[in-house]
Formats: C-alpha cells, sequence, structure tokens
C-alpha cells in the first residue's frame, strides 16, 4: 500500500484542535469527495451520528474497510457533515471523534491524517498551494512543502 508519504505532498506540522480542522477542511478540498474515519474508541454519540451520514465507500480506493478497520465510516464531505463533527468535537476528546482520518475522491487520497491529534497532516501535492496555506492559517499549524521522500 502507498501513502501520501512515500510521494511527494504537502505536510501540516502541528496538532490542530479538532473543532478547527473540521471546520475549514471544506475550503482546502474542492469539490466533491468522501471523508473516511475509523477509531477504537469512539463516543456512542459520535457512532450514532456517523451512522445518520455514513455512506458506502467506494469500489476503488484504498480506503477500504479493512483499511480503516471494522469501525470505518464514509461520509460525504459537506459543509453540514463537518458542521456535526465539529460539533461534536467541542464535547469529545479526539480519540471520541476519530484515531485515523483520510479524504478521498474516486480512486485519489487527497489528505491522510493517521493518529489524528500526534502526526502531521499529509496531503496531496494536487491541491493547490493557496489552499494549503490557508487552510494552515486556519487550523493555526505551518505547513510545509515534501519533496524528496526516502
Amino acid at each position: 500500500m502507498k501513502y501520501l508519504c512515500d510521494e511527494p505532498h504537502w505536510e501540516i506540522e502541528g496538532n490542530p484542535d479538532f473543532a478547527l480542522f473540521f471546520s475549514n477542511l471544506s475550503g482546502l478540498i474542492d469539490g466533491p469527495a468522501i471523508l473516511a474515519i475509523s477509531g477504537s474508541s469512539l463516543d456512542n454519540n459520535v457512532k450514532d451520528y456517523l451512522d445518520q451520514i455514513k455512506v458506502s465507500p467506494a469500489n476503488d480506493t484504498r480506503c477500504e474497510p479493512h483499511f480503516l478497520g471494522p469501525d470505518g465510516y464514509h461520509l460525504q464531505l459537506t459543509v453540514e457533515s463537518l458542521d456535526g463533527l465539529a460539533q461534536l468535537s467541542e464535547h469529545h476528546a479526539e480519540p471520541e471523534i476519530a484515531d485515523h482520518m483520510i479524504v478521498y475522491r474516486d480512486s485519489n487520497v487527497l489528505l491522510e491524517w493517521y493518529d489524528a491529534g500526534s502526526n502531521p497532516i499529509w496531503i496531496c501535492r494536487e491541491i493547490e498551494k493557496e489552499r494549503v496555506k490557508n487552510f494552515g492559517r486556519a487550523v493555526h499549524c505551518e505547513i510545509k512543502a515534501v519533496n524528496e521522500v526516502v
């Protein structure tokens, strides 16, 4: 399996507040996309919300249910779904919201955040630099371009 970190990518350094992350994600991702979330300690209120808005995962992506684990959810990336997650984030600890998050469109992964809240966010280089810079400012984190991968 290939990850965004295995190729040139943008990296958001620091650990943005989940509410800020969800509130600003639609400004980073242009057009329709899917947000995949998994977690081993999701709160029941969070699970209930995700169950209400989940969609079937795309067949042509590396975000398959087994990759996210048994508790993986796929959601349309909409202002409404993100607002709901931002509101939940204000009342729950990060592990109760998500351990891992991936945004994809068709078979293209646009964003990966593994061990969310602890590791950097990796963003596909196809996303415009200005959008990434604006997102970094909005979530109070630094961005860097990672050009070489070992």
